[in-house]
């Protein structure tokens, strides 16, 4: 197995095995719905950057590997899904972020 192969196989457990969470993915212009799963990342406080004061704040990041992703995916597109609470998260995906050379695509869940 080659190194890729070893990275694509590595991603497929650390973020669609046990430990991935359900994530709904629709493209707006469609409606099509795609389900992947993904590493979803949820903090309730974020640093000011004016002032230096941690502020309430709550934000949401997904990680979903990038071979299956829909390409098309793009920031005006719809995401669901949930925290470990089983708290429904939803919004637009922002700040789209595609690593090709770790083969990840992370974003951020706006409301």
């Amino acid at each position: 197995m080659i190194l890729l192969e070893q990275l694509e196989y590595a991603l497929s457990i650390s973020l669609e095995s046990g430990f991935g969470r359900e994530v709904t993915l629709t493209d707006p212009s469609t409606s099509d719905e795609v389900i992947v799963s993904g590493q979803v990342i949820r903090t309730d406080v974020k640093v000011d950057p004016e002032t230096g004061v941690k502020v309430i704040a709550p934000g949401t990041a997904v990680t979903l590997r990038l071979s299956s992703c829909p390409a098309a995916l793009s920031e005006d597109w719809l995401a669901e899904t949930t925290d470990i609470q089983n708290s429904i998260i939803s919004g637009k995906c922002k700040t789209l972020i595609r690593d090709y050379t770790l083969g990840t695509v992370t974003f951020i869940i706006e409301d």
